[in-house]
């Protein structure tokens, strides 16, 4: 979601499909928050997300973990 558009910013999907109830793959493949194209007018934008995790009931003790990766690329 784009708070502050700028930069030529260009937002990523508003809703990813849960992997748990939704039949879709969730967060167990990348997906963008936010783009723009290569050569975009200088500037700032700020991005923003929430997250709604599902998690069955029947989840046996043990540690789990996710990874978040950032990347912010300029030329």
């Amino acid at each position: 979601m784009t708070v502050d558009s700028g930069a030529g910013v260009v937002p990523g999907a508003t809703n990813v499909a849960s992997g748990y109830h939704d039949e879709g793959k969730g967060l167990a493949v990348s997906r963008g928050l936010g783009s723009a194209e290569q050569g975009h007018a200088r500037g700032k934008a700020k991005l923003g997300a929430g997250l709604d995790l599902k998690i069955p009931d029947t989840v046996g003790k043990g540690g789990y973990r996710a990874t978040l990766t950032i990347t912010a690329l300029s030329s």
